[in-house]
């Protein structure tokens, strides 16, 4: 089932739609029981996956369900996700109502993630702007958008921008194009402002400032396409691209593939008993023992091994070693849910990392506390753990 996912998700990242839908739904037929995180994720997933494909009521349905499972697992903040989720199917769909009462209900959730958040706020701006021609309550949720901490705030800034414009606050709006300008980077949403800020500038009477701004426009458009040489440099580099690219795919394919059988070599071990095997009645030892067993398998064994106190953790690493503490250690977390034992997905990384003897200087940056929270923790985990010794 494991296996299944992560295959998914690197289909997911290559913009392969179909084969993560279909990837997805085997991973959920092959899970052995539904309170398990991986499987709450994969019916986010496939919500994602049907919402991409127009598919709504199947994406909606794969959400509520996710949001059970999570609120079952104590995974909150997955849980409040699903609100924004299902909002964005509702406004997609042209159900606005519905989609302003889920990201509503989704903002007064304080584990909603700080993307969905900001995410909720701009596009109830957009919902209270272009659908209910309301503007001062579009402009409250986009002053509560650029609050947040996101860097990228072009399409709030464009889009206030636009309401001043169309408010004909003429100086206003051309602040706000400006702000959009100087914080964007994806190449249509410049052409977008540039564009705007033309209109703007032929409204204020200032042919010059026009002539400029549509020469950078034309600039960014054609990349200063001016001569046939330099087609020929574009269409060489193009060229380039496109075979690094292909090369790349052929890469991830492969990794993929590698993914796929290396799952499916530790499930052939497992079933071999080169491992080892366990049961409801094994003691929590045992247990972490066929665990440790099953995490000495992945890359973070090694990475874990090599760290130093100098050591710092990028996000990527990060993402790595949470994955495979979770997928090589959910026998041991569901032994413990077993007895009524839950922890928090830190909880359990920080319990687990202390367990294989992680120096706490790391620890704290590979669970993304503060050094002042740490005792927090460790007395949280240690009240917890009573309950089974």
């Amino acid at each position: 089932a494991l296996a299944y996912y992560t295959l998914g998700c690197v289909y997911d990242e290559k913009g392969n739609d179909i084969a993560a839908l279909e990837a997805y739904l085997k991973a959920k037929d092959l899970f052995p029981d539904t309170l398990i995180r991986y499987y709450a994720l994969t019916e986010q997933n496939l919500g994602l996956s049907y919402h991409k494909k127009a598919m709504y009521d199947e994406a909606v349905e794969e959400f509520e369900n996710c949001q059970k499972n999570a609120c079952a697992l104590f995974d909150y903040t997955t849980a409040a996700n699903m609100d924004f989720r299902k909002a964005k199917v509702y406004s997609n769909r042209g159900e606005y109502k519905r989609a302003k009462e889920l990201y509503k209900q989704a903002l007064n959730n304080d584990y909603l993630s700080d993307f969905c958040v900001e995410e909720s706020y701009y596009q109830l701006a957009a919902i209270f702007y272009y659908n209910d021609n309301q503007v001062d309550s579009a402009l409250h949720y986009l002053n509560c958008n650029l609050r947040g901490n996101s860097t990228s705030k072009e399409a709030s800034y464009s889009l206030k921008a636009d309401i001043y414009k169309d408010s004909e606050m003429i100086d206003s709006a051309m602040s706000y194009y400006l702000k959009a300008l100087d914080s964007g980077e994806e190449l249509y949403t410049i052409c977008s402002v540039y564009e705007d800020l033309s209109e703007i500038y032929a409204l204020k009477g200032n042919s010059t400032d026009v002539s400029d701004v549509m020469y950078e426009h034309a600039k960014t458009l054609l990349q200063n396409d001016m001569n046939h040489f330099r087609t020929l440099v574009i269409v060489i580099a193009v060229t380039t691209a496109l075979i690094i690219l292909f090369i790349l795919i052929i890469v991830i394919q492969k990794r993929a593939k590698e993914t796929l059988k290396y799952y499916i070599k530790l499930n052939e071990d497992l079933s071999r008993e080169k491992i080892g095997a366990i049961s409801y009645e094994s003691s929590k030892d045992e247990v972490f023992d066929y665990c440790n067993k099953l995490f000495a398998n992945t890359p973070s064994y090694q990475i874990l091994k090599d760290l130093s106190e100098d050591t710092k953790i990028d996000a990527k690493t990060r993402r790595v070693i949470e994955h495979d503490l979770e997928v090589s250690y959910v026998e041991l977390k569901m032994y413990f849910q077993r007895q009524n034992v839950y922890f928090s997905n830190t909880e359990f990384y920080f319990y687990l990392l202390e367990k294989l003897e992680i120096k706490l200087v790391n620890i704290i940056d590979i669970v993304a506390i503060s050094n002042t929270s740490k005792r927090v923790y460790r007395n949280r985990i240690e009240e917890k753990i009573a309950v089974v010794e």
